[in-house]
């Protein structure tokens, strides 16, 4: 990896193909860095199929174990245009919806296909607004007929239509693993995450403060939707249409 030839993180995305691998210094990125509004990529991050995204790195490192995924290294993906919303001076991570102000992204990042080896890895989403009701496209992060595999991020402060967080939609197979889902906020389905015609694994995440319509709803499988959650930690939340293996764990 030579650290001299970065570019932004849109180009880095057009430029990948099926096997790349995109790594993310620590500090913010807007989707509007390096947008074209006339002749560019949409307002939002796309990881095309099978390229990997992965976020945690102080910009010294030559391999992918090399870096730390510590509090001082977060690759942040923000939604927040202006730059005026509440948030935590020493991330600028907006920590709650309740902080969003003016111009805010409606979406963050979107996957359309491709199996386990597309990747979003180490990376916080945060400052979603939503702008429509019952949207999947109102979400941190939408995924549509694909199986990607979402590993080590932090939805924090995100507020959405169907979901704060996460939208599945027709995608069998993805896994979402060792994630954090704090303080967000849906206004159809789920304050975290909506399964649609989809299947997914869950394993190792920690949700806490999650909303939708002011009750406290985490996960939400729509008619079509099942998967398997396990050794989740529930504070205090109420998932919805789920069957639970046994090693989940609520904390009520």
């Amino acid at each position: 990896m030579d650290w001299d030839t970065s570019t932004y993180f849109h180009r880095a995305l057009q430029l990948s193909g099926p096997g790349d691998q995109i790594w993310l210094k620590a500090g913010l990125y807007s989707p509007l860095e390096g947008h074209d509004p006339f002749n560019g990529p949409p307002p939002y991050f796309v990881i095309p199929p099978e390229v990997g995204v992965f976020g945690g790195f102080t910009g010294d490192e030559t391999e992918l174990s090399e870096r730390s995924l510590g509090e001082n290294d977060r690759s942040i993906l923000t939604g927040d245009f202006d730059g005026d919303d509440e948030v935590d001076p020493d991330t600028g991570i907006t920590l709650t919806p309740h902080g969003i102000k003016g111009r805010n992204a409606n979406l963050l990042v979107g996957i359309l296909g491709g199996g386990r080896a597309t990747v979003l890895d180490g990376v916080t989403l945060t400052a979603v607004k939503r702008a429509r009701c019952c949207s999947g496209f109102d979400t941190a992060l939408s995924i549509n007929r694909g199986s990607p595999t979402i590993r080590n991020c932090s939805f924090i402060g995100n507020d959405g239509a169907y979901a704060g967080a996460i939208f599945l939609d027709e995608s069998p197979e993805a896994v979402i693993a060792n994630c954090l889902f704090a303080d967000n906020e849906g206004e159809d389905a789920a304050g975290a995450i909506d399964v649609n015609l989809s299947s997914p694994l869950i394993v190792n995440c920690t949700f806490r403060g999650n909303e939708v319509d002011g009750d406290q709803t985490a996960l939400a499988f729509s008619p079509g939707g099942s998967g398997i959650v396990a050794n989740c930690i529930f504070a205090a939340e109420v998932p919805s249409g789920l069957n639970f293996v046994d090693r989940t764990r609520m904390i009520l």
